[in-house]
C-alpha cells in the first residue's frame, strides 16, 4: 500500500486516509480491509485525494460505499479534494459529484 496512507488519531478518534498517485480498482481490496478494520473506533473519516493522479469507477465506487457505511454506523465522512481541479471536474462532468457528497471540499 505504498501509494495509501491510513492514520488513526487515538485521541480524536478520526480515521484520515490519504491516497496518492493512482486509485483504481488495483488498489480497493487491500485499502478496504484496512479501512472496515478501522472504522470500529473512528467517530470521524476524512478521505483525502489531493494528491491522486487518476481514479477509475472502482475508486468512485469505492467512495459511495465508504459513505454509506459511515452514515450507517453514525461516523461523520469528510472527502477532501483541495487543489485537485482534474479529478473535481471529471466527476462534476461525469455526474458523480452529486452522488458522491455535498461535502466534497
Amino acid at each position: 500500500m505504498e501509494n495509501i496512507n491510513i492514520k488513526e488519531n487515538k485521541r480524536s478518534k478520526k480515521l484520515e486516509i490519504n491516497i496518492n498517485n493512482y486509485f483504481s480498482v488495483e488498489n480497493i481490496d487491500e485499502l478496504k480491509s484496512n479501512v472496515l478494520d478501522a472504522l470500529g473506533t473512528s467517530k470521524h473519516i476524512s478521505l483525502k485525494l489531493e494528491s491522486i493522479e487518476s481514479i477509475d469507477i472502482g475508486g468512485i465506487q469505492f467512495i459511495y460505499s465508504l459513505q454509506k457505511e459511515a452514515k450507517q454506523r453514525e461516523i461523520d465522512f469528510e472527502l477532501l479534494f483541495e487543489g485537485n481541479e482534474d479529478i473535481t471536474t471529471l466527476l462534476k462532468k461525469t455526474g458523480f459529484e452529486n452522488l458522491l457528497l455535498t461535502n466534497i471540499k
